[in-house]
């Protein structure tokens, strides 16, 4: 029998099933239809960490045109640790994004917002 592989083009959906104490992620398929995986608990620790070390080989590099899943940024707020400034993202009003930085890395920053909001601009709404 041959094995069925499901590719995902974009996640729709993740919630806890709390019946069964499993996550379930509702991707859309390369034909534009929805398919769930359920996942249990015990997985989702190494799933985690198989995502972030293999998806480092597949980023982007600078000037590469962005394929992936954007999420909406929400909201934004900037805080402090006890070292370093935090930019706080909150993303699809649900989860909040702590990315902390060098001081150093500031100029940075306000050079990319500033791209970003000369992009926005130049845009036809």
């Amino acid at each position: 029998m041959a094995e069925v592989v499901l590719r995902a083009e974009a996640l729709i959906s993740a919630e806890v099933d709390q019946r069964t104490n499993e996550i379930v992620l509702t991707f859309k398929n390369d034909a534009g239809a929805a398919r769930a995986v359920r996942l249990h608990a015990g997985v989702i620790g190494s799933l985690v960490v198989a995502l972030i070390g293999t998806g480092r080989q597949i980023a982007p590099s600078s000037g590469q045109a962005f394929s992936g899943q954007v999420m909406n940024c929400t909201g934004i707020q900037p805080a402090m640790s006890e070292s370093q400034p935090i930019l706080d993202l909150l993303l699809e009003d649900a989860l909040h994004f702590p990315i902390t930085f060098p001081a150093s890395a500031i100029p940075a920053f306000q050079s990319v917002f500033r791209t970003l909001a000369e992009l926005t601009k130049s845009r036809p709404r």
